[in-house]
């Protein structure tokens, strides 16, 4: 996939790349993946619960409930590592919303690869209004505080380039 415009010039040239994206459930970050992927490898647990949930007739809320939470990361960590031994282009789809979490995915990119943030930002109104539109997929309001409470903005030490 050619990087969005405003990555290219930050890009060298067949050199691989994480995109990490980083905000809020309902901040567009898997709407970006649609509208923006063509080749990359996503990791993102939401999808692997997802599948799970559509195998078992659950919804997404049910699957959260019922699934192995600890086995959908382990699945996702797994596919992010193969990801890496093939020097495959990555997305990581998940919130990311602290440096520590980002740091557990970070840390394992060899330093030749590219690494680029790219910051989902959207007010509390908006968010809510859009996990309205998601059905099956509830997300309790203090769940949603407590990640807004534990955001940190991503810094320059953690990526090559973060895009707001």
């Amino acid at each position: 996939m050619a990087l969005p415009r405003s990555m290219l010039k930050y890009a060298r040239l067949g050199t691989p790349h994480v995109i990490m994206l980083i905000g809020a459930p309902a901040a567009g970050k898997s709407s970006w993946i649609l509208e923006n992927n063509q080749d990359h490898t996503i990791i993102s647990t939401d999808d692997l619960i997802d599948a799970w949930a559509s195998k078992m007739g659950l919804t997404y809320s049910e699957a959260w409930k019922q699934g192995d939470l600890k086995e959908f990361e382990r699945q996702a960590k797994a596919s992010f590592h193969e990801a890496l031994a093939a020097d495959k282009n990555i997305i990581i789809d998940r919130t990311n919303m602290s440096k520590k979490i980002r740091r557990k995915f970070l840390v394992h990119v060899p330093k030749y690869y590219m690494i680029y943030g790219i910051v989902f930002k959207a007010d509390r109104e908006e968010l809510d209004r859009r996990l309205l539109l998601r059905p099956g997929k509830y997300i309790p309001p203090y769940v949603m505080d407590d990640m807004l409470n534990r955001y940190e903005e991503p810094t320059e030490d953690e990526f090559d380039k973060i895009f707001v």
